[in-house]
């Protein structure tokens, strides 16, 4: 395994997955300091495609901790190692068994509620936080602000599916889009706008609302 600020790199090749007796060896070099996380996740996917891993974890640096979801025990964080472990064998055990499933993605604690939310929601748009296969990381260095939109368009217009996993879901510190550094110091309107119409070119029929 790999690891960088934003991404774990998986090589299924180790079948047992047990994340707690792997070595930290190695770390993903960015070519230049303040392009974007376009660019970030282009380093990503070129690092695993040369060493052959199979899946990229993608996880926000301001996660502050993992729940079971709202209403049961949702602060407690010496709980997060246990339950983010979980999540992510639940959901290499799923694409392991389907390999049309292109990417697993993870959910906000206050969407879960545990007596209602089923453990799977098909046919889900990734967020902030998913594992992809390392074949269907479509990035592109000029999307930066919707790149999870972009990626989950891409999966869904090449025949692929995509999940939501809802039984660990995911806090931010100080909320969406409020914690400082990272994309807060780009223009992320005029991203959206550009990135919108990169969208439209490979899903003619996307609408956005205004």
């Amino acid at each position: 395994m790999k690891v960088c600020r934003r991404s774990l790199a998986h090589s299924s090749a180790s079948a047992a997955f047990r994340l707690f007796n792997l070595q930290i060896n190695a770390g993903i070099v960015l070519d230049a300091d303040n392009r974007g996380l376009g660019s970030a996740n282009c380093a990503i996917r070129r690092f695993a495609a040369a060493h052959h891993y199979e899946l990229v974890f993608r996880m926000d640096d301001d996660i502050a901790y993992w729940s079971p979801g709202y209403g049961r025990n949702t602060e407690s964080r010496e709980r997060t190692p246990a339950l983010l472990m979980s999540a992510i064998e639940a959901a290499v055990s799923k694409m392991t068994s389907d390999r049309a499933l292109r990417a697993v993605g993870f959910n906000y604690k206050q969407f879960i509620h545990v007596d209602s939310t089923p453990e799977w929601s098909m046919g889900q748009r990734l967020q902030t936080t998913y594992i992809c296969r390392t074949d269907s990381f479509c990035v592109r260095e000029d999307v930066g602000t919707f790149d999870d939109f972009y990626l989950t368009i891409s999966i869904w217009m090449n025949g692929g599916l995509t999940a939501r996993y809802n039984r660990a879901g995911f806090d931010l510190a100080g909320g969406v889009g409020k914690t400082a550094g990272g994309l807060q110091g780009f223009d992320r309107a005029a991203m959206a706008i550009r990135e919108i119409d990169l969208m439209k070119q490979i899903c003619p029929v996307l609408r956005v609302k205004p």
